[in-house]
C-alpha cells in the first residue's frame, strides 16, 4: 500500500483570527458583537485571542450575529487543533505510523 501523505499547513491561524477580520470588514467592535451575541466582552476577547474554542453553541451564535454558517466555524476550529496537536505530538504520531508499517509488513 502507497504511503498517503497530506500537505500539513507551515503556520495556520486560530479562529480568533478570521472574526477580526471579520469585524474590521463590518466596523463593528469586540463590545458590538459581544452585545449581538448575547456574551460578555471578555468572552469575546479571549475567542478572538485563541484562549477560548469555538463551540457548537459559539458557532452558532456567531452565524447568527455574522451570517457565517456556523459548519465554517466549526471546520475552522477543528483544521486548528488538528494543526496544533500534529505540531505538538509529530514524534508520537511518526511512532505510531512506523508501528502500523511494521505491523503490516509482518
Amino acid at each position: 500500500m502507497a504511503h498517503h501523505t497530506n500537505p500539513i499547513p507551515a503556520r495556520m491561524f486560530p479562529p480568533g483570527t478570521t472574526i477580526k477580520s471579520e469585524l474590521e470588514a463590518r466596523g463593528w467592535t469586540q463590545r458590538k458583537l459581544a452585545y449581538v451575541m448575547g456574551r460578555p466582552v471578555t468572552y469575546v476577547s479571549e475567542l478572538l485571542s485563541g484562549k477560548r474554542s469555538i463551540t457548537p453553541e459559539t458557532a452558532l451564535q456567531l452565524e447568527a450575529a455574522l451570517e457565517v454558517p456556523a459548519r465554517f466555524w466549526i471546520n475552522l476550529e477543528g483544521q486548528y487543533r488538528i494543526w496544533k496537536e500534529e505540531r505538538e505530538h509529530g514524534e508520537k504520531l511518526q511512532a505510531i505510523r512506523d508501528r502500523r508499517q511494521e505491523a503490516l509488513a509482518s
